[in-house]
């Protein structure tokens, strides 16, 4: 039988910087693409909350390579790792916590999709 392993705090602020990287890079690309000031909101929420379910999918699914059980636990710390990251970033250089519970909600789905998808993949 194998040990039982858990990430490390190091583990869970690699994939919060991980998800939080490649959703701002996605959202840049889009913003390059997407008029949002033209565009509806329905635009704008659907391709934050995609971008930020493509972050938490590749956070979720290297993150649960490093843990053995408890992959509930192990998403919530990653996706709280992410809103703190995300928050802090926007009362920093924007001064502003507008769209942060959106953030938050698309990055757990992602993960917890990410983590289903290396649980399914690995026959765990």
């Amino acid at each position: 039988m194998a040990s039982k392993r858990a990430p490390r705090f190091e583990d869970y602020l690699a994939g919060g910087f991980l998800g939080f990287g490649l959703a701002t890079l996605l959202l840049v690309i889009l913003v390059s693409y997407i008029d949002f000031k033209a565009s509806p909101f329905i635009v704008i929420a659907t391709s934050s909350l995609l971008s930020y379910m493509s972050g938490g999918i590749a956070s979720g699914y290297l993150i649960a390579k490093k843990a053995t059980y408890n992959y509930v636990k192990v998403g919530l710390k990653v996706s709280l790792s992410f809103f703190i990251i995300t928050m802090l970033t926007a009362i920093i250089l924007f001064q502003n916590t507008e769209g942060g519970l959106w953030a938050f909600m698309g990055f757990l789905s992602g993960v917890y999709i990410g983590m289903l998808i290396r649980i399914k993949t690995s026959g765990k």
